[in-house]
């Protein structure tokens, strides 16, 4: 569920008519967003893209911001606006057509400044964008680890695209 207006917010109804809720709106900030039972099923396992690079020494990981990436990585909380960037990214694992993916990595390969600058700062990476190789996406299934693991998340890998 995507915030319409007509839903009640409960404890969070003020925050959303708030100024600076509405003014982050109108600047193309976020997305403001329910936590109905439709994604409850996503908190706990989902398929997530991962950003990979290679300048020279084989994929790094890039991460995206307040985006489920690396599993030694803590889950971000962003409410009441969910970062449109990552959003993107989670609906490719619900299986929307990742089409606009493709035209981000192209750009990631002709090293363009601002696609750079939409992603984590990675210095095994940013420092070496003239050695840039290749750039692939991996998809995994995540779930949250068990309590007293040293990660948050366990994921298996299932494709990778180059």
């Amino acid at each position: 569920w995507l915030w319409s207006g007509q839903e009640r917010l409960g404890f969070l109804e003020p925050l959303m008519q708030s100024g600076v809720v509405r003014h982050a709106e109108s600047l193309n900030l976020g997305i403001p967003y329910n936590h109905h039972a439709y994604f409850a099923g996503a908190v706990h396992q989902r398929k997530e893209m991962v950003l990979l690079a290679d300048v020279g020494d084989g994929f790094v990981e890039v991460d995206v911001p307040y985006k489920v990436g690396r599993v030694d990585r803590m889950p971000l909380q962003t409410s009441p606006l969910h970062r449109r960037f990552a959003w993107q990214w989670w609906f490719i694992g619900l299986g929307q057509d990742p089409s606009w993916l493709v035209n981000f990595m192209e750009l990631l390969c002709s090293k363009n400044d601002i696609a750079w600058q939409a992603v984590e700062y990675n210095n095994q990476v940013h420092s070496q964008l003239h050695k840039l190789r290749r750039v692939a996406a991996q998809m995994y299934q995540y779930h949250f680890s068990k309590p007293g693991s040293s990660a948050w998340w366990e994921r298996v890998e299932l494709s990778r695209r180059q």
